[in-house]
């Protein structure tokens, strides 16, 4: 067993090796909230497995003669003036404001082989970069940037391997956590099964060191919830003979046994583990999905224009509460186990002006030769854009574990 100062010893070595692939690891965190407008059947491509994840894992590695088979660097930018300080053990990064900031992102959306062709705004011609040059800054404190000179090895689909830090990071599509059948050209509804994990990830659970989660939009989906051999209900399954009884409590429940099962099944273990959930994202659509100017938004919205409130505050509760309610059941495992939440709902309330609309595929208007008549997304995000600023927090809370 690990003492205290072995395991703070260990759980800060393991963040610092995450810092160097910190801005990739974005790339696949950013998008776990992804809401498709439907869900694909049974058959799902690389791509789509991996874009749609609602798990990535963390793991130091034994270092291997793999072969690369591709790989990328980008240099670091001068750090600014507060990134000096050191990190601060308390600060409530959720509360702030978005401020503007002209050192832009650290990388480059039109040479960037691994970010989405959905969320890539650049390539697919936004006119505005406008919503590239904004920093959140907390009131009270600080949340530096993070700069990455390593180059990654891309194994495989859904891992990559860092082999200066012995790293491997693996993202998992599971959008409920618990096992569930998407829907099908004969069934329009999703299976949700709430008394068995999704064995696509929680297969590979005793191999993780930490794990991220993001769970939330594909819960708005219509869907029928099963509890071992009963019927529990169902979410807009119209046509159905089953009862309506929304998605709020199953959300709470999946997450409970999610956590618990995590927490259960590692703390027992000498490593422990780290758990960070991240809260729901809202989106922001201002118009109906296939009318001009569904998100209009060019620059954030000034703190106290928007209030978290409706679905997006009740979800984002949800997942508080639960986190909370496991941190009780984990004291028993000391600090071999971490557990966190990744507030980022106030501040992605706050950025309308982050998502692709219209151009969510290359040359929108060249089809219908106008404006007036195209499909927009106001949920998921351009790449890079604001939520590049998950990681940054990611980063402070990883490192305030060393320190708490």
């Amino acid at each position: 067993m690990l003492s205290t100062d072995q395991f703070k010893e260990q759980s800060f070595s393991i963040a610092k090796k995450l810092v160097s692939w910190a801005s990739f690891a974005l790339l696949s965190l950013a998008l776990f909230t992804l809401y498709f407008f439907t869900i694909p059947s049974s058959h799902f491509t690389a791509e789509e497995l991996l874009l749609n994840s609602s798990i990535i894992s963390a793991t130091p590695t034994i270092n291997s003669s793999s072969s690369s088979s591709s790989s990328s660097s980008s240099s670091s930018p001068p750090p600014r003036e507060e990134e000096r300080t050191n990190v601060q053990t308390t600060c409530d990064y959720s509360n702030g404001t978005w401020v503007p900031d002209k050192m832009g992102p650290l990388y480059n959306g039109t040479s960037c082989g691994t970010i989405s062709d959905s969320q890539n705004c650049m390539i697919h011609g936004r006119p505005d970069l406008g919503y590239l040059d904004w920093r959140w800054k907390p009131h009270q404190c600080n949340i530096p940037s993070y700069s990455d000179n390593d180059k990654y090895i891309r194994q495989k689909f859904r891992r990559w391997y860092f082999p200066s830090h012995n790293v491997s990071i693996s993202a998992y599509w599971s959008p409920f956590l618990v096992h569930a059948i998407g829907k099908t050209d004969s069934v329009n509804y999703n299976r949700v099964y709430l008394d068995s994990l999704d064995e696509r990830w929680a297969s590979y659970l005793d191999q993780m060191d930490i794990i991220f989660l993001s769970p939330g939009h594909w819960f708005l989906q219509p869907a029928v919830y099963f509890d071992g051999n009963s019927t529990l209900g169902c979410h807009m399954c119209t046509g159905q003979n089953y009862a309506e009884v929304g998605f709020y409590d199953v959300f709470g429940k999946i997450l409970k046994i999610t956590l618990n099962t995590i927490v259960e099944s590692r703390g027992g273990s000498t490593n422990g583990i780290g758990v960070i959930m991240t809260t729901f994202s809202p989106q922001h659509f201002e118009g109906e999905r296939d009318e001009f100017g569904a998100c209009p938004k060019t620059r954030p919205f000034e703190e106290g224009e928007k209030k978290v409130e409706g679905m997006d505050a009740e979800l984002r509760r949800i997942e508080v509460e639960e986190m909370e309610a496991v941190k009780e059941n984990a004291k028993k495992f000391g600090k071999r186990i971490r557990l966190e939440v990744l507030d980022v709902t106030k501040l992605s309330l706050l950025r309308g002006d982050g998502h692709p609309g219209p151009h969510l595929f290359a040359s929108p208007f060249a089809n219908n030769g106008t404006e007036e008549r195209v499909q927009n997304d106001c949920v998921n995000w351009c790449l890079p854009g604001p939520v590049d600023t998950w990681n940054e927090i990611l980063l402070h809370l990883m490192k305030r574990w060393d320190l708490g």
